[in-house]
C-alpha cells in the first residue's frame, strides 16, 4: 500500500481524473503523503477544478502547508490565477486567511500577479484585506507596485476611502511615486521602453 500515495499524487499532478477516482475507490488515502511529503491535492493540476473538487469531496485537506515555504494549495491557485479552482477550494473549506512563510495571504499573491477574478473571490472572503505581509505591503500596494492597474482600481473601490485610512493612501502614493521615478530613470538611460503606470492612472488610483 505504500506506493499508492505516490500513484495518486502522480495521477493528480497529471490531471488524470479517471485514475485518481479509481485509486480513491480502491482505498488509497486521499491525504497520504508521497515520497516528497506532499499530498495529491498539493500537487494537483490546478487548472482542473473538477479534479480538485473530487479530491476535496473525498476528504482532501485544503489547508495543509508546504513545509518549505508555508504555501497552501489556495496560495498556489491564487498565484497562478486559476479562479475556478480558487472557488472550488473556498467552497469546500479552504482557509483563505492562512499566510505563507513571507506573511502573504492568497489575496496578496493574486493581487501581485494581476489575477482579477481570483483576487475578487478572495477579497470578499479575506478577514482583513488590508493586512500587510512580512515586508509591510498590503495586497493593494503589491498590485500597484507590479502595475496591476485593473486589480488595484478594483481594490481601491472595494476598500472605500471611509474604510481605507489616510495613512494607507499616503503610503500608497509614496510607493507609486518611488516606482515611477525608477521607471523614468530607466527610460532616460536606455532606448527600450519601460512598462509603467501612466501618471493619470496613478492619480485615479491614489486620490480619494
Amino acid at each position: 500500500m505504500s506506493e499508492f500515495p505516490d500513484k495518486l499524487c502522480n495521477a493528480s499532478a497529471k490531471g488524470n481524473l479517471p485514475e485518481v477516482l479509481s485509486l480513491l475507490r480502491n482505498g488509497t488515502d486521499v491525504n497520504g503523503f508521497n515520497k516528497y511529503n506532499t499530498t495529491a491535492l498539493q500537487v494537483a493540476k490546478l487548472g482542473n477544478p473538477a479534479l480538485i473538487c473530487e479530491l476535496l469531496l473525498a476528504g482532501a485537506d485544503p489547508n495543509l502547508r508546504d513545509p518549505a515555504c508555508g504555501l497552501t494549495v489556495t496560495h498556489d491557485a491564487a498565484r497562478e490565477g486559476f479562479a475556478d479552482s480558487v472557488r472550488v477550494l473556498v467552497e469546500h473549506g479552504a482557509d483563505v486567511n492562512i499566510v505563507d512563510g513571507h506573511g502573504n495571504l492568497p489575496l496578496h499573491l493574486a493581487a501581485r500577479e494581476g489575477h482579477l477574478e481570483a483576487m475578487r473571490l478572495l477579497l470578499e472572503r479575506t478577514a482583513d484585506p488590508r493586512a500587510a505581509n512580512s515586508l509591510g505591503y498590503t495586497a493593494h500596494q503589491l498590485a500597484l507596485l507590479h502595475h496591476r492597474v485593473d486589480v488595484a482600481a478594483y481594490m481601491q473601490k472595494y476598500l472605500s476611502p471611509s474604510e481605507y485610512s489616510a495613512r494607507a493612501r499616503l503610503e500608497t502614493k509614496l510607493l507609486l511615486r518611488t516606482q515611477l521615478n525608477l521607471n523614468f530613470k530607466s527610460i532616460s538611460s536606455t532606448s527600450s521602453t519601460s512598462t509603467h503606470v501612466p501618471v493619470g492612472q496613478v492619480a485615479d488610483l491614489c486620490d480619494g
